[in-house]
């Protein structure tokens, strides 16, 4: 997606986020699902899909979508926290869907480090993704403590902004993963020519 398009939809998105009204019990606090359910979506899915990115995708560009799916995952907490500071005025670790997100980052972190280690290994780990990040999100619908809401009703005009927002956020998520990619790959091709001076 080239930057212009990008910077439409960023800009497109802050002026709609800040004309739509306030919440009636969270106020202004609700309009960060706005980026955060985006980045949620984003987060998951890439986890989910590790295995398919194994089986298609050489191990360098895995392992850069895998760091980006983690930066991704730390930044889904930290919004997280951010709104529960601001709308429950505190970061309350025991809420369902918090313990969640921690458990996901830790999950593709680990992945992150075995893609480093041993491309193999990273590789059987993948497997696990799609029953495991299943089963633990379904532990949070199962628990009675809950602080996010299962469904919010809202007007079909507050649906607006998600159409910037999604692909936006996907875009950076791509972006992102192919930044990094190239700060690694010079240094990879070092390594190979001074490899084959050796031999």
């Amino acid at each position: 997606m080239k930057t212009s398009l990008k910077a439409f939809l960023f800009v497109f998105s802050i002026l709609l986020i800040i004309l739509l009204p306030q919440e009636v019990r969270l106020g202004n606090a609700y309009k960060l699902v706005y980026f955060h359910v985006p980045v949620t979506v984003v987060t998951i899915f890439s986890a989910m899909f590790l295995p398919l990115f194994h089986h298609k995708l050489e191990l360098e560009t895995v392992k850069s979508l895998s760091i980006s799916s983690t930066i991704y995952a730390t930044l889904h907490l930290a919004i997280s926290a951010f709104f529960m500071q601001i709308a429950w005025g505190g970061v309350i670790l025991s809420e369902p869907k918090f313990t969640f997100s921690l458990i996901l980052l830790l999950f593709l972190f680990v992945h992150t480090l075995l893609c480093f280690l041993d491309g193999k290994i990273a590789r059987a780990y993948s497997y696990l993704s799609p029953a495991f990040i299943a089963y633990f999100y379904h532990l949070t619908t199962l628990a009675e403590f809950q602080l996010h809401p299962e469904r919010v009703a809202m007007p079909l005009l507050f649906y607006l902004p998600y159409f910037f927002t999604f692909p936006l956020v996907i875009a950076i998520y791509v972006d992102l993963a192919r930044a990094i990619k190239k700060l690694y790959e010079p240094q990879r091709d070092f390594s190979l020519k001074f490899k084959e001076k050796l031999l």
